[in-house]
């Protein structure tokens, strides 16, 4: 379900998840597109891969952020799922997929 519009540049969202290494690097991709598809400004919406590794790193940035939130007390085990997920999910250029 979508809510409307959300912020460009979500700072809460960043404050909360760069406490993680993930979280780290999900912002530092996020920022990264975002200021090539500004510089790009209308080229950016035809530039497929480019789009979808911005989604997709503003989705880890939130799912990083529900996990933390809901982890808290978990300690090691928590923080062995993190990196798991960092591992093998977190990739990019995020693939294609027909």
């Amino acid at each position: 379900m979508v809510r409307g519009r959300t912020p460009r540049l979500p700072l809460g969202l960043f404050a909360r998840t760069c406490r993680s290494a993930a979280g780290r690097r999900a912002a530092r991709v996020f920022l990264a597109r975002l200021a090539r598809a500004t510089l790009m400004q209308r080229d950016a919406m035809k530039d497929g891969q480019l789009l979808k590794d911005l989604a997709w790193a503003r989705v880890h940035l939130r799912v990083i952020d529900v996990w933390l939130n809901h982890a808290a007390g978990e300690g090691e085990r928590g923080a062995g799922w993190l990196e798991s997920y960092e591992r093998v999910l977190m990739r990019f250029p995020a693939p294609l997929q027909c």
